[in-house]
Order: C-alpha cells, then sequence, then structure tokens
C-alpha cells in the first residue's frame, strides 16, 4: 500500500509531464512485493525457485518491453497483463491449495488479502490487456471501464484493511 501511495503521489506532481516510466518501474516493484508476500506462504525450495523465477522473468519481460519492444514513454500493457494474469493465478493457487485442506493453512489476513489480490488483478488483467481498445471507444464508456477499475482497487484495499483488522483483534484476543 505504501508503494503505491508513493507512486500514486509522483504521478500527481508529474501529471502534466509524459510520467509512464513511473509507471514501468511501479509495475515491476508491485510484482515483485507481491511476489515476495507470496513467498511467506512457501515451504518448500521449488516453490521459492519458482516465485524467484517468476521474478527475473517478469523484471526481464518488462525490459524488453520498455528498451526494445516499445519504449518507457508507452503504456505497458504487456508487462501489466502478463503480471496481473500471473498473480490471479497465484491467487487461485493458494486459495485452491488453502480450500481443499482440512486445516485451513491461512490467516485470516493472508486469506483476505489473496482475495483482495484476486478480485483486483482477475479483473485488471482483462483491461491492461484491452488497454489499446479503450481508446478507440467513446470516452465516456472508457471513463465507465476506468472507474470499475478504481472501484475494484478500493475493495482490495478494503481487503487489506479487514485482514490488519483480523491481526489487531488476535493481538488483543
Amino acid at each position: 500500500m505504501i508503494l503505491s501511495g508513493v507512486f500514486n503521489l509522483i504521478a500527481k506532481l508529474t501529471a502534466r509531464t509524459n510520467n509512464l516510466p513511473f509507471l514501468h518501474l511501479y509495475t515491476v516493484l508491485e510484482f515483485i512485493t507481491i511476489c515476495l508476500f507470496f513467498k511467506g506462504f512457501i515451504r518448500k525450495k521449488s516453490g521459492n525457485f519458482t516465485l524467484n523465477s517468476l521474478i527475473v522473468s517478469f523484471f526481464l519481460l518488462a525490459l524488453w518491453y520498455a528498451f526494445i519492444e516499445e519504449s518507457l514513454f508507452v503504456f505497458n500493457k504487456i508487462p501489466r497483463f502478463s503480471g496481473s494474469l500471473t498473480i490471479t493465478i497465484m491467487c487461485l493457487h493458494f486459495l485452491i491449495k488453502d480450500l481443499g485442506s482440512i486445516k485451513a493453512n491461512l490467516s485470516n489476513f493472508q486469506f483476505l488479502a489473496i482475495m483482495g489480490l484476486l478480485f483486483y488483478y482477475s479483473t485488471c488483467a482483462i483491461l491492461f490487456g484491452l488497454s489499446d481498445e479503450l481508446l478507440k471507444i467513446p470516452r465516456y464508456v472508457a471513463t465507465m471501464f476506468w472507474n470499475i477499475h478504481a472501484s475494484l482497487n478500493m475493495l482490495m484495499y478494503i481487503l487489506f484493511a479487514l485482514g490488519f483488522y483480523c491481526i489487531k483483534n488476535k493481538r488483543r484476543g
């Protein structure tokens, strides 16, 4: 949440210039942060290797897209889409693993955080994948899609807040 807040502030301060290079950086840092969050759930070395491989692969994809395929000054459609899709798959993996177990392996905080990430990134994968098409439709329709995006972002943060609330109550009780 702090990372998002810092980059939102940067976006506001640089709104009159092309600030897309900051979005490229944010996308990579966001993906790495979420992978590190998921590393906390993994007990096996093979799982850590998989997440480390995903981090390196995503970083290389983002570099390729920003410097070879496109430019730092255009929207990073492919990294945003592939990152969202990968995060969605990770969320589903950990939820299915937890729900398929007799004993819950995830804490309330972890469950709520994963649900928030799943709601947001599953729909954003579609939105980011179709971002070029949003430029071709009437502005009011595109605005509606971006408002849905903002609402899902808010839902994710509400679920995070509920998760933190569960941690607070657990420490009291």
